[in-house]
């Protein structure tokens, strides 16, 4: 690895030293690297010396991106740029997914029972009109406690695939790093290899997946398989850039269908019919912020001029996790039983640190008092319910996780 936080950090001055708070909310939202600014600005000249003819540029800028995202999933046999959807948000890309997948209430889509907001959201809604959603485990209690992971999701899931009459499972939906614990799927690889033997289509958000993890497309059942993830967090890329991994010769016809999915066919004789186009673009939405792409393609060349790959940040974000669990595992450990008991208190983060995505989780009862006693102290992460995640980034420092890990101690001295 060529590069080290300290070496990196005046690449983010203009974030880190705007900002009064220690950034351990990095799973959530990232820096920026001065070069983005450089993005945003040619967005105006760029619409200024131009006027709509910017979309030129912006379409080709577009086309970069899709080739660049395709280098972090593996490039595949169907192609980079063609086999990948550009869109605003997961959100919109996921939409226009389920919407392909004519359901009605005979239809059945399998899924986790941790997904991330969108796609939790969207599936609950068509629950709500019909739809059976099967959620299965991602993780129990036992296997959180396990020295050696457990590949018992994808048991659980497959029982669960195995129950539904093939004409009427329309879709397999799951994230490969659970939302909660921060834990890759064990056995993620081998078993979703296995999946695509189904004859339905296969989604795995990856959302937390690039960047903190290497991914590698399975060599076969390519056909079924269906990628989403974003540049918002650890690609640090910043809003309205997320894709889709799709077949190039997918046939699914999605309902939502924005017309820059026709963009190259807009010069033909206009018709009634809905014509899709031959590669990942049928899921493509409509007029967007160009300034987002833009933004986008400097940050990209960044991590290229810097060395930010998929192994170096790997290795990166699988240290300063380990650095937090180990600290707070201790930490742990020589509370009171009682007030373990009490408070519900215990670490969600996989002991086995090849399990280990982009952050480090903790269960605890007060999660939002500790939270709130973190900000006190000018320490930015975040909390869902009783969950707590600290999430580092390339530019942490040793230095910035002890303080946080002082600060953590001192809440909890306070406590007993």
């Amino acid at each position: 690895m060529t590069w080290s936080a300290s070496s990196i950090r005046p690449q983010y001055s203009r974030f880190i030293d705007s900002y009064p708070n220690l950034l351990f909310a990095n799973h959530s939202h990232q820096a920026w690297p001065n070069v983005a600014r450089f993005g945003q600005l040619k967005a105006f000249d760029l619409a200024a010396e131009n006027h709509g003819a910017k979309w030129i540029e912006i379409e080709k800028t577009r086309s970069y991106l899709k080739n660049y995202i395709s280098e972090w999933i593996g490039n595949d046999s169907f192609g980079a740029a063609d086999g990948i959807c550009w869109g605003q948000n997961t959100f919109e890309l996921l939409g226009s997914f389920l919407s392909s997948l004519n359901l009605d209430k005979d239809s059945v889509i399998v899924t986790s029972d941790t997904e991330f907001h969108s796609m939790r959201r969207l599936l609950a809604a068509y629950e709500e009109n019909g739809v059976k959603i099967v959620r299965v485990e991602t993780y129990t209690e036992e296997e959180l406690l396990k020295e050696e992971p457990s590949a018992g999701f994808f048991v659980r899931l497959n029982e669960q695939i195995k129950k539904v009459d093939p004409k009427k499972l329309k879709a397999i939906m799951f994230s490969s790093v659970s939302f909660h614990t921060g834990n890759l799927l064990p056995e993620f690889e081998g078993e979703l290899s296995r999946l695509l033997t189904y004859s339905c289509p296969v989604l795995v958000d990856l959302y937390h997946h690039i960047g903190p993890k290497r991914f590698k497309l399975p060599s076969l059942g390519q056909e079924n398989l269906y990628l989403v993830g974003g540049g918002y967090k650890y690609l640090q890329m910043g809003e309205g850039n997320c894709w889709m991994r799709a077949p190039i010769d997918s046939k699914l016809k999605p309902i939502l269908t924005g017309w820059y999915a026709e963009m190259e066919m807009l010069s033909a004789k206009s018709t009634e019919e809905v014509i899709y186009p031959d590669n990942a673009e049928r899921f493509r939405g409509a007029t967007y912020d160009g300034s987002s792409v833009l933004r986008a393609k400097e940050v990209a060349g960044f991590f290229k001029d810097i060395g930010f790959d998929p192994s170096s940040l790997e290795k990166k974000y699988t240290a300063d996790v380990s650095y937090l669990y180990e600290r707070i595992h201790r930490l742990v450990s020589r509370l009171p039983e009682n007030y373990k008991k009490s408070t519900g208190i215990r670490i969600l983060s996989h002991k086995s640190q090849d399990l280990r995505a982009g952050f480090f989780s903790l269960k605890f009862r007060d999660a939002a008092l500790l939270n709130a006693f973190l900000l006190k102290n000018f320490i930015e992460t975040d909390y869902r319910g009783e969950i707590i995640r600290f999430g580092p980034a390339p530019y942490t420092l040793k230095t910035e996780m002890d303080r946080l890990l002082d600060v953590v101690t001192d809440f909890f001295e306070g406590e007993i």
